[in-house]
């Protein structure tokens, strides 16, 4: 048994907002305070573009973490399949995320470079990997005189 999906709160969108949700496309950057309306405005903006006919692939949201993203995501979704105005055919299924983390979406482009360039893949380290990385980096230090080095910091150049 599926639970109901409930409603997504309605908003008054300020003028700003609405030039956000008529723009034909580009780019966008969307700020405000907590509890503002700002991922409220990006479902919006988002969805609108996807039933307006826009390919699902050329729409990309970028978020701060992946709780929002995931959240964003859903509202989108949820929004595209349970609005009874968007009933005609739904887009495709996407090969990327509609929605990304700054992060997910910076490793993806790397990943991407790599492929064109016929390199191995970038690949994600572990905590203490990147320690003995970053020591490994500054074994160069070591050699030459530390003495630059605040005393707090120099216990990383061991």
């Amino acid at each position: 048994m599926r639970a109901p999906v409930p409603d997504a709160p309605t908003f008054t969108w300020d003028e700003g907002a609405r030039r956000v949700l008529s723009a034909p496309g580009g780019f966008r950057r969307v700020l405000g305070g907590p509890g503002t309306g700002k991922t409220a405005l990006l479902a919006s903006a988002a969805t609108r573009r996807i039933a307006e006919g826009v390919d699902p692939e050329s729409v990309l949201v970028l978020t701060t973490s992946r709780k929002s993203a995931d959240a964003l995501r859903a509202d989108i979704t949820r929004r595209l399949t349970a609005d009874p105005d968007l009933a005609r055919p739904l887009p495709r299924t996407v090969r990327e995320p509609l929605v990304r983390t700054v992060h997910s979406y910076a490793y993806s482009l790397l990943r991407l470079e790599a492929m064109a360039e016929e390199l191995p893949p970038p690949r994600l380290l572990a905590g203490a990997e990147q320690d003995v990385v970053v020591r490994e980096l500054l074994a160069g230090d070591l050699d030459e005189e530390a003495g630059y080095w605040p005393e707090p910091l120099r216990p990383a150049l061991i």
